[in-house]
């Protein structure tokens, strides 16, 4: 009576799929680049250096270990897609294919499993590409930015509602600074003379901080920034140089008064000289977008408010993306800049909407300490269906 191996073997061999030995994927690639590749097929020195590279770099690490007969087609297509470079990738199809036609030719496989692989990797990329541009459009119509009248209301009310909010929000509006950036910010780094501060460093956590730790902690998780671009000098307006000289004296006060107070330095801290923590905002902010019935955009998205009111009012790409640190104006005007299709000029209807409703006092001798919360949507659009 035959064995079933054996029987597999003879239908095999009848088919003419039998492979009486079999190597790694590595051991493969080592006998087909050199013997087969370099010494019958005497290519150049400058492909075997491109073919042994990507083996090296993508092939061996993510199949080396597998057995030649039971690597499967999902494993190359699994390799080539992730390779990044268009180029690389089309050379690493190359290889793939012919090695795979090499190794069903000498009978390593029964099959070869590399067929049209070239074909189904482009369309299987474009596809790939295809769904991120969807999710980042679907993403981009989702998202928010606050306008100018909006971010000059939002403010006011912050400043009476919300005092230790506020210089973190004027930072965060009107330079674009990230959240990590306006922590760190030191009055050393603030120039007063040419109204401007160098942004240097960043707060955040470091491998080894330990949370269960007090603040004291705090001044030991000064980061590098970033990017290289990041690091930068940006202009402060005169509003915001005068809240900083409010806060210095403010900061003044609790190092005078407080006597556990840490003279660290920084523009935003709390009571105690100690820089706010990473979350510092999200309550306070939450809130008045709750109470006041804001639109809900996340603090980040100030960066993105602040990008968008600059290019409306035609400052150049380029101006904006060194503002923010990025490295290209391209990513500033694609990720960080709403574009309006249409925008009409309402000014005019929007003051007399303004003090119709009592969101802001006539002239300043009538400033009132009472925050007035706006009215619904349906007044919002029964007032200016009229006036467009």
């Amino acid at each position: 009576m035959s064995s079933p191996n054996r029987d597999e073997a003879l239908i095999q061999i009848c088919r003419k799929q039998f492979v009486p030995y079999s190597y790694t994927v590595k051991e493969f690639y080592n006998y087909w680049l050199w013997y087969y590749m370099w010494n019958e097929k005497d290519i150049s020195y400058n492909t075997y250096m491109t073919y042994r590279n990507i083996i090296l770099n993508y092939i061996d690490p993510a199949l080396g270990t597998i057995s030649l007969p039971s690597l499967k087609r999902k494993d190359l297509l699994q390799v080539l897609l992730r390779i990044p470079s268009p180029t690389v990738r089309k050379h690493a199809c190359a290889i793939v294919s012919s090695s795979m036609q090499v190794a069903r030719d000498k009978n390593y496989i029964s099959c070869n499993i590399a067929m049209k692989i070239t074909a189904e990797v482009n369309r299987l990329k474009r596809a790939e590409e295809q769904q991120l541009m969807d999710t980042y459009s679907a993403r981009k119509r989702t998202v928010k930015v606050y306008s100018a009248a909006q971010l000059n209301c939002l403010q006011n009310i912050c400043r009476q509602e919300e005092p230790s909010l506020y210089l973190p929000m004027l930072l965060a509006t009107a330079t674009g600074l990230r959240i990590s950036e306006l922590r760190a910010l030191k009055y050393e780094n603030i120039d007063f003379l040419n109204k401007c501060a160098s942004i240097e460093t960043q707060l955040g956590r470091t491998k080894d901080a330990d949370p269960d730790k007090n603040y004291h902690s705090m001044q030991f998780q000064e980061k590098k920034l970033k990017t290289i671009n990041s690091r930068r000098k940006i202009v402060l307006p005169d509003y915001v140089l005068t809240e900083i000289l409010l806060e210095r004296q403010r900061y003044e006060h609790n190092r005078a008064t407080e006597p556990d107070f840490c003279d660290l330095g920084y523009v935003c801290c709390r009571k105690n000289g100690m820089p706010y923590g990473q979350n510092f905002y999200k309550k306070p902010y939450h809130r008045l977008l709750k109470k006041y019935n804001f639109p809900k955009i996340d603090w980040r998205k100030l960066r993105n408010s602040n990008a968008t009111i600059l290019a409306n009012e035609k400052v150049s790409m380029k101006a904006i993306s060194k503002n923010l640190g990025h490295s290209s104006p391209d990513f500033t005007n694609t990720v960080y800049v709403e574009h309006q299709p249409l925008v009409y000029d309402l000014s005019r209807q929007m003051e007399e909407y303004v003090l119709l409703y009592g969101l802001l006092p006539e002239s300043p001798a009538k400033r009132s300490s009472k925050v007035n919360a706006f009215p619904d949507d349906s007044a919002y659009m029964k007032y200016f269906s009229d006036k467009i």
